[in-house]
């Protein structure tokens, strides 16, 4: 056998004193060696963290190795197949209590005082083919320094000459060979109660120097009974160099009192070391095992490399060998993995593996052998010596019930690098590609499932490091159990990632190895059939049946490969769910020896057709399925770990936190990738006795009829007899070769190999689960399902396309759908679960359709019609008459309704797009086609159609519903669907359904998001989408005599009362016996109070007292109206309102319903503005009516009514004025008090009787439209066309009202007539786009003549009074406490009527006249004559201020000053004025309003002129101090008038400059002389 790499290396010790076991505790301890550093000048660093250090003896290092390996091998081998074959667990345990955990043994007892020097082992010409030491540890007993004179530096000088001669490479004299380099080292053991024990561990002339230092003591030693130097010393002074940077290579270890390993000279220990001088020791030791370690693997590593370098220049030369060369790198490889750098080794492999797949493409390519790449053998001996004891046997005699299902049976790996001594056969040439490619797949696989740190790996490293601790020198248990538990600590989780790879690496493997093996098989039968042509014919019978032999070879192999890999990369982490199989009734007899989890088999050798399936009486499955993982599957490789992922992680499935782990879902679906390999070998041995093993071949046998399924009883021994003369009927069909023992099971019945086939299918279907590959696992199920069918399982199968079916038909797979469908209804069908065999009919039949549309499809297109594709799955005539039974007959028991989609199961559906009307009833009709493409007659009980409004703001529907049964017959069909519901607008198809019976068949045209999300859909869509809905939308509106409804404001408007609506029903021609009217608002904010609504016309009477917007009304005759009036209140300032309006009607026809959605303008066209005036004795108020719109306003009629206590009088006003938006009209009224004689009654009727001021308007626009609907409505009376009135009047005034513009009615309102436009202008075309082509033609033909007959509508001249409306606008007088009349009158002593012409600086002399009056005051003068306060007349305090232009007038006098008055007090202030500025200048204005004066104790009235009485304080000047306490208006008489102001001027002389300047020179006044300036 091969000697087995592991990831240690060894360390040879020579203890010619026995001394090893005083130590060997302390040493193990610490070992393995942790934190290793590489630092190659060729590579990056690396880290070793652990390495282990196989101890051995001198000259029991090759002994101990080749020993150890081939236990070894024998370990691993056994791990694998108690990993394949356990039914509890895949985990290989390494115990210290095996057969291996021996105690060490010494090669040279304590004491022996000499050196028994062993001769040099000649090295292999190969390098690396022998593990040899990387360090050599001379273990020295030196217990005095007489001793250490005497023999034991002869002994050391000895040993390291022996071992540090320099060995020279075979290839030149003077190089190094470091193929096996190596460090020494020297360890002083220092024993208790000896000289040595209590020298000091350095001189004193050597305490202050490092412990390396060489150079000698010299002097006399102060302590007495001492040397000048200890023996440490004269050890590193003797050995170590005399050059500065020479290693240390001498160690000392001091042996603590405890151990009682040998005896002294006699002397007592002195002193002893303390802990931490120990613990140094120790660590310098270990410090300089690593170093040297290292040194030695750098050594050797540099020597590897520079060989190789060497052999491949030396590539192209003739006689290069490859065999050779991947020896030599292999040997670097292992030194990589005897350090631990498992990377680095497998990268080596790999390009290994790289080198040999070229040289085979080479050697292949190559017409004859050149010899550089190396001789391989044509065959595998092995392999051909197999296929020789196959062909032996016999297979019609083959004891198959014979066969051991056991690890003891054939080899359960069949790739292992222990299996031969593979590099024995390399290095002699004289190897087979398979066994090459094998070996080297092997060691990759090894080091990968060591880098992935798989429990199979650790258990078989720890195999071996325990059993090469066999063989060390002896110890005691202690110390062996001590390094043991070292040994097997964890190193860490595993590596799923890796482990994934290590799959898809097999996979690859397994892809280009079959071929090999394949070829190798066939020239080993070659070779050996080479002499034999006795017999041709024989012959070629003999191949042909070896051609299945080494199908069989080849497929057993593989199959054994892909368990073995699932083996060794299974793992706790993968946390696979529980099976899903449903497994068949168990017979209790011969499972019981099965069921491991509850109780232990009766015998060791279970008979191999119970060990694995069941036993079952019948083939058809009767009774409840019960949800079991099948007993087989726990005999599989890999399925013991499968068991306890399952029995050990909580199945949240892949998803939990707790199994998110990097790698876990590759790692799944590589090992489903194995299974299902493992699968398909097994479906191929199946297929050769014509087993089902595959969908391809269940699928055809799954529409065959019901009657070819039998129940069959399993226990009668007929059953044996057929499958005996099945095994016969194909002489070729052989299962010789077959080494595998699960294979070998399965082939020997059915049963057992179906029972197999789905247990792969299971292990494969729970990986991917874990792996979230849907698809894989959906494939994995239909197969299971198909065998469930084949096998008479309805149930499973039910089970399993209940979920399974919806992937495919997601996925368009119709041929596994269809075939699916077909096996689902039967077993169904059997099950007599009727509500899904209903479901599942309606799908075949759905598929049944899509097939019959596809081919009508083509021979519309004058297409040959497509192929047959279906014909092996699609159903046939009479199975549609039998699933259409089936539907009607089970459709009328289901309790509940099933939806269907229509367009699945009918072909050419097609509705009407244009609306037809009814002749004497109101409501329309639309007409269906329809195609029914299964040729059998079908009977709907109901036929729905949905229209939904897609323009409307409140979302509006109609129901068109079928009368009676309608009968479908085959092929195309027509029918119509009416209502009696009529709501204007555009409408889409939203649905249409098909009832029969409890199933109904929809068609979804429009579904509720995009009926939600129409008006928002992006900009860049809008148009393109409004412009496809307008051509696929349905027109509908009423016909010209039907019943209509309109909405319009009262004519009469009071601004103090509620406001109200008249809603006028029409009623056409329609006999109404009652109806009932909903009235709804469509407008935040308003509130219609129908429970006050009042019935305008006189002998029909309304009843709105029962529920709120609902009125009830009798009967109607044709050709009425009925006009209600609603108050309404709106809580918002809106200028239009919105009422959802409906209406029911009874008539003897039926009962017939109305909506529609009706806007109208509550804003007021007019707006009225007032300004007072008030004098003594009247008030002037100026009403500016203004139009709040950009059409002008006709005002008919105004009036002012007066009151009990006021009367108005107007001068002339016109009866007729029109008002522009940029003209209004002014109405000016006199306002009096009424003289009346009781004051009481005055009083009290003051409050209650405002003035009101009555408006008669018509609006310009409104008269415009009126005249225009008029004018189109009896030209399209008198046409063909009338009823499309409905359509078309409110299409024209639409239109009218976004064309017309304010410039438009302004010169409408001053001609009289307004331009209508041409008929492009209307856009008619869009309007009538919806209607009929041959009446869209006629229309528009007939709107173009109408409109250049009619492009000027002239306004009306005459306003009927039911045309015009009214407001009223209540009037309150205003209460002012106190109304002054104030003058500014000049003082002339000529008393001239008119102001005099004055000067610039002539000084005006001016009389300011104040008299005021309280009799505004109402609310005094009522309580004056209730007598609540006294009219004593009290002074009020007031101030005046003369406003001017200071730049125009100077004012001399009191310009702002305070007074008091009673009320018509006179009073006269002098005022003077002196003009600034030339031209008319008007008097200066006087304000005057009411104060508080500040009581001061100073304050004094004085006189002006006797008139008035003013306040002399400070306060006049102080306004900031006055504050407002009574109303007060100013009656200024002198508002007007103008003084002539002149320049004092006779006569000017100016002198002109040449450069443009002027000079004054002298200038003349009026009346005086000159004067110069």
């Amino acid at each position: 056998m091969e000697p087995s790499s592991s990831s240690k290396v060894t360390v040879e010790y020579f203890d010619p004193s026995g001394l090893f076991p005083s130590i060997s505790q302390e040493l193990l301890s610490r070992l393995p060696l942790q934190n290793l550093h590489w630092d190659s000048p060729s590579r990056p660093l690396r880290s070793i963290n652990s390495l282990h250090v196989d101890l051995v003896a001198q000259g029991q290092a090759q002994q101990a190795f080749q020993s150890a390996s081939e236990r070894n091998a024998t370990v691993h081998r056994a791990s694998i197949a108690d990993s394949i074959h356990s039914n509890e667990s895949t985990t290989h345990r390494a115990s210290s209590q095996g057969p291996y955990a021996t105690e060490q043994k010494t090669v040279f007892e304590a004491g022996t005082g000499t050196f028994q020097g062993s001769l040099r082992e000649r090295r292999h010409q190969i390098p690396g083919l022998r593990q040899t030491p990387y360090l050599k540890i001379y273990l020295l007993r030196c217990d005095d320094n007489d001793s250490y004179k005497s023999s034991s530096r002869k002994l050391l000088r000895e040993w390291v000459k022996q071992h540090t001669s320099v060995p020279k490479s075979s290839t030149s004299l003077n190089k190094q060979d470091n193929h096996d380099a190596f460090e020494w080292l020297i360890l002083h053991i220092v024993l208790p109660n000896t000289p040595a024990a209590a020298q000091p561990r350095h001189s004193a002339s050597n305490r202050g120097s490092s412990a390396g230092n060489s150079e000698k003591a010299t002097g006399t030693s102060r302590w007495p009974g001492m040397g000048s130097s200890t023996i440490l010393e004269k050890i590193r002074s003797d050995f170590n160099g005399s050059a500065k940077l020479q290693k240390d290579r001498v160690c000392q270890i001091r042996i603590s009192r405890g151990h009682n390993q040998g005896q002294g000279s006699g002397q007592g220990d002195k002193g002893g070391d303390s802990k931490e001088e120990q613990e140094k020791s120790w660590m310098d030791l270990i410090s300089k095992l690593k170093s040297s370690i290292l040194t030695s693997f750098d050594l050797r590593v540099s020597q590897y490399e520079e060989d190789i370098r060497e052999k491949e220049a030396q590539r192209s030369l003739p006689g290069w060998n490859f065999c050779t060369f991947f020896v030599l790198k292999e040997g670097l490889a292992r030194a990589f993995e005897s350090v631990g750098l498992v990377q680095d080794a497998l990268i080596g492999y790999d390009e290994l593996s790289a080198g040999l797949d070229a040289i085979i493409r080479d050697r292949t390519s190559l017409p004859t052998d050149t010899g550089q790449a190396g001789s391989f053998l044509p065959f595998t001996e092995d392999l051909r010596r197999d296929l020789e004891e196959t062909q032996l046997e016999n297979d019609n005699n083959l004891d198959r019930e014979n066969v051991k299902v056991e690890a003891g049976g054939p080899d359960p790996l069949p790739l292992s690098a222990t299996k031969k001594r593979y590099r024995d056969l390399i290095l002699s040439n004289n190897i087979s590609i398979f066994d090459f490619q094998s070996y080297v797949f092997s060691r990759q696989m090894s080091l990968s499932l060591r880098l992935a740190n798989a429990r199979s790996s650790r258990s078989e490293l720890m195999a071996k490091l325990q059993t090469d601790s066999g063989i060390e020198s002896p110890s005691n248990n202690q110390h062996q159990n001590q390094r043991t538990l070292n040994l097997t600590s964890p190193e860490g989780s595993e590596n799923l990632e890796e482990l994934a790879k290590i799959c898809r690496r097999a996979m690859s493997f397994i892809t280009s190895i079959s071929r090999t093996i394949r070829v190798d098989l066939w020239n080993g039968y070659t070779s050996s059939q080479a002499a034999d042509t006795s017999h041709p014919a024989t012959s070629k019978a003999r191949s042909k049946k070896v051609s299945h032999v080494i199908d069989n070879m080849v497929a057993s192999w593989i199959y054994s490969l892909a368990q073995q890999v699932l083996a060794e990369t299974s793992t706790r982490a993968l946390p696979i769910p529980p099976s899903s199989l449903i497994d068949l009734p168990l017979s209790s007899e011969k499972t019981a020896v099965f069921d491991v989890k509850r109780q232990e088999p009766k015998v060791a050798i279970p008979e191999p057709k119970t060990m694995m399936h069941p036993a079952r009486n019948s083939s058809l499955q009767t009774a409840q399925t019960v949800q079991q993982e099948p007993l087989s599957q726990n005999m599989l490789p890999g399925s013991a770990s499968d068991q306890e992922s399952e029995l050990g992680q909580n199945h949240s499935g892949p998803s939990t936190g707790k199994f998110l782990k990097s790698g876990l879902e590759d790692l799944a679906a590589s090992r489903a990738a194995l299974y299902l390999l493992a699968r398909s070998v097994l479906g191929k041995l199946g297929q050769a006795r014509d087993w089902i093993s595959s969908w391809d071949a269940l699928a055809p046998r799954a529409t065959a009829p019901e009657s070819s399924m039998q129940d069959v009883d399993l226990s009668d021994d007929s059953a044996g007899i057929e499958r005996k003369t099945e095994l016969t009927a194909d002489t070729t069909t052989t299962f010789q070769g077959i080494r595998d023992p699960f294979l070998i099971a399965a082939t020997q019945d059915k049963k057992s190999f179906y029972n197999l086939y789905e247990t792969l299918s299971d292990k494969a279907l729970r990986h991917y689960t874990v792996a979230n590959r849907a698809k894989s696992s959906e494939r994995i199920i239909a197969d299971l399902a198909a065998l469930k069918f084949h096998l008479g399982d309805h149930a499973a199968v039910a089970s399993y396309l209940h979920r399974l079916v919806p992937f495919y038909a997601e996925e368009g797979w119709s041929l596994v759908e269809m075939s699916m469908l077909q096996m689902y209804a039967k077993s169904l069908k059997k099950l007599e679960k009727r509500d899904e065999y209903l479901r599942i009919i309606l799908k075949i039949l759905a598929r049944r359709v899509a097939v019959e549309k596809s081919a009508y499809g083509s021979r519309n297109n004058s297409e040959p019609g497509p192929k047959s594709l279906y014909r092996d799955w699609s159903t046939t005539e009479e199975t549609d008459e039998t699933y259409i039974s089936d539907l009607v007959r089970f459709s009328k028991e289901i309790p509940y309704q099933m939806t269907m989609a229509l367009d699945e199961y009918f072909g050419d559906i097609h509705l009407d797009s244009y609306v037809k009307h009814f002749t004497d009833t109101d409501g329309f009709y639309l007409q269906i086609r329809v195609r029914n493409v299964l040729q059998r007659d079908i009977e709907l009980g109901k036929v729905e159609v949905m229209l939904v409004d897609t323009e409307g703001q409140a979302a509006s529907s109609i129901c068109l519903k079928s009368t009676g049964i309608t009968s479908l017959r085959p092929g195309l069909v027509r029918f119509s669907v009416a209502t009696k519901t009529v709501i204007p607008g555009s409408y889409m198809v939203k649905k249409i359904q098909f009832q029969l019976n409890n199933i109904v068949f929809v068609h979804e045209s429009l579904s509720d998001t995009v009926m939600t999300n129409f008006t928002k859909l992006p900009s860049s869509t809008v148009h393109a989408s409004i412009v496809a809905a307008k051509k696929s939308s349905i027109l509908l509106y009423p016909r010209s005599d039907a019943l209509d409804v309109k909405l319009s404001l009262f004519e009469a408007i009071h601004l103090e009362l509620t406001r109200s609506v008249i809603v006028t029903v029409l009623t056409g021609l329609n006999d109404i016996n009652e109806g009932e009217l909903r009235l709804r608002s469509a407008s935040a904010g308003l509130r219609l109070r129908t429970a006050d609504s009042t019935s305008l016309t006189d002998d029909v009477k309304v009843e709105a007292k029962d529920r709120p917007g609902v009125i009830q009304f009798g009967a109607l005759q044709p050709e009425s109206s009925l006009k209600i009036k609603i108050p309404y209140t709106c809580e918002n300032e809106s200028t239009t309102i919105s009422v959802r309006v409906e209406i029911s009607y009874n008539t003897a026809k039926g009962v017939f319903f109305f909506s529609t959605t009706l806007e109208l303008s509550i804003r007021l066209p007019l707006g009225v503005n007032v300004r007072d005036c008030f004098k003594a004795d009247a008030l002037f108020s100026t009403f500016t009516v203004s139009t709040s719109t950009a059409a002008p306003l006709r005002i008919l009629s105004s009036k002012l009514g007066g009151s009990s206590s006021f009367e108005a009088i107007t001068g002339n006003v016109p009866s007729d004025m029109m008002i522009f938006p940029r003209q209004p009209a002014s109405l000016i009224y006199k306002i009096t008090k009424r003289k009346e004689r009781n004051p009481s009654s005055e009083s009290e009727n003051r409050s209650s009787t405002p003035l009101a001021l009555t408006l008669v308007y018509r609006c310009l626009d409104e008269a415009f439209y009126d005249a225009l609907e008029r004018v189109f409505t009896q030209s399209l009376r008198g046409s063909e066309y009338k009823n499309l009135s409905r359509l078309l009047v409110p299409c024209l005034l639409s239109r009218m009202r976004i064309n017309l513009t304010a410039a438009e009615l302004e010169a409408g309102g001053l001609l009289g007539e307004i331009s209508l436009g041409d008929y492009p202008d209307m856009r008619w075309a869009e309007s009538l786009e919806r209607l009929p082509p041959a009446l869209r033609e006629g229309v528009s033909e007939w709107l173009r003549m109408w409109h250049n007959s009619n492009s000027t509508i002239y306004l009306p001249s005459v306003h009927p009074p039911e045309s015009c409306r009214t407001i009223v606008i209540p009037m309150e007088v205003p209460q002012v406490q106190v109304v002054h009349t104030v003058s500014l009158h000049h003082l002339s002593p000529r008393k001239e009527r008119f102001l005099p012409i004055a000067a610039i600086g002539d000084v005006l002399q001016f009389e300011l006249r104040i008299i005021h009056t309280r009799g505004w005051d109402t609310s005094r003068l009522k309580a004056v004559s209730s007598n609540v306060i006294p009219d004593d007349g009290a002074e009020l305090d007031f101030l005046y201020e003369i406003q001017a232009n200071p730049e125009v007038w100077l004012i001399g006098g009191k310009r702002r000053a305070n007074f008091r008055a009673r009320e018509g007090k006179f009073l006269k202030f002098p005022v003077m004025l002196m003009p600034l500025r030339t031209g008319h200048l008007l008097l200066p204005n006087v304000d005057i309003r009411s104060v508080v004066p500040l009581h001061n104790e100073n304050e004094k009235a004085g006189d002006g002129d006797g008139d008035g009485e003013l306040s002399t304080t400070g306060s006049v000047s102080r306004s900031d101090k006055l504050t407002d306490v009574v109303t007060c208006e100013t009656n200024y008489k002198s508002q007007a008038q103008a003084v002539l102001v002149l320049p004092d001027v006779k006569s000017t002389t100016v002198k002109l400059e040449k450069d443009g300047g002027s000079w004054l020179i002298e200038s003349r006044r009026r009346g005086s002389s000159m004067e110069k300036e």
